[in-house]
């Protein structure tokens, strides 16, 4: 289910690569998705579930923007909690 989850977040990666022009907070965002990458990769799965829950509340003011990149993250929320129970 690692593989699944690291998938969610390269598509997820790749589709806020497409805001990068916007500004700082897509640099962070692009960041905190590579931790989220790597903190999966390692089996920290509450971590990373901790990590996306913080990156979705970021994301949340501008979910209508960018509604593909919110929608994948609320995939790997999904998939995080399914894995952390």
């Amino acid at each position: 289910m690692n593989d699944e989850v690291r998938l969610l977040i390269t598509n997820c990666r790749n589709a806020l690569e497409n805001y990068r022009m916007y500004g700082d907070a897509v640099d962070d965002g692009l960041k905190q998705l590579d931790r989220l990458d790597e903190l999966v990769s390692v089996g920290k799965i509450t971590e990373a579930y901790n990590l996306i829950v913080e990156l979705s509340g970021m994301i949340a003011p501008y979910r209508p923007y960018i509604a593909d990149v919110a929608d994948r993250a609320d995939a790997i929320k999904a998939k995080l909690e399914e894995m952390k129970s």
